[in-house]
């Protein structure tokens, strides 16, 4: 019985080891991510990492117990054992302390990655490469571009998935698109080869065919 009972602690010990490593792994890995430093993907997974990390260390506190209670009346005996758990709690609430503190930072993140994805929605080639097909095909006009292209298409569902929406206007000469981060900003894109960042709001009732 003494043996069986040694063997699970010294299981539990292992088990809690593994899993504190990898929560601080996890931890460690969200906080050398600088907000919008990255793209929309990795910011998002990095953020996602804040939660498993605390999952993981609540699992670590819950071992720990479970440990401190199985070598409660043979404190000497498991020492090292029992000096190994109590650092693993100690550092293991600290933490959960402090990442339930700042679970802003989460939604901070997936804000960040939501701005980054529309960002790299508007500025990538697919756009312009689709209006200069578009204008060759139409008497170098620009005109319906907006309502007939299948990359503006494209691009307004990939922008609504990120819950804002993607606006276009065109003309003989020109286009533009633009699309929101927040309520407060918002990126455009036109013809021109400008891509902007603006202070402000794009609606319906922005209708401009290169970016202000």
């Amino acid at each position: 019985m003494e043996n069986k009972k040694n063997v699970i602690i010294i299981i539990l010990t292992i088990v809690d080891s593994l899993l504190f490593l990898l929560g601080i792994s996890f931890w460690l890995s969200f906080s050398m991510v600088s907000r919008c430093g990255h793209s929309g993907m990795i910011s998002a997974l990095f953020a996602l990492r804040r939660f498993e990390s605390l999952v993981i260390l609540i699992l670590v506190v819950i071992i720990a117990f479970w440990i401190l209670s199985f070598i409660k009346r043979d404190r000497e005996k498991f020492k090292i054992i029992r000096i190994i758990t109590m650092i693993y709690l100690a550092i293991s609430l600290i933490l959960i302390i402090i990442g339930i503190v700042f679970v802003g930072s989460y939604y901070g993140s997936t804000t960040c990655a939501t701005k980054v994805a529309i960002k790299a929605d508007l500025a990538g080639l697919g756009l312009r490469d689709s209006a200069n097909r578009y204008a060759e095909n139409n008497d170098n006009s620009y005109e319906g571009f907006c309502n007939n292209s299948e990359d503006v298409a494209l691009v307004a569902e990939n922008i609504e998935k990120n819950k804002s929406k993607l606006y276009c206007n065109d003309s003989l000469e020109k286009w533009a698109v633009c699309a929101n981060h927040d309520k407060a900003e918002y990126s455009c894109v036109d013809s021109g080869g400008n891509f902007k960042v603006k202070d402000g709001v794009c609606d319906e009732n922005w209708n401009y065919t290169s970016c202000p």
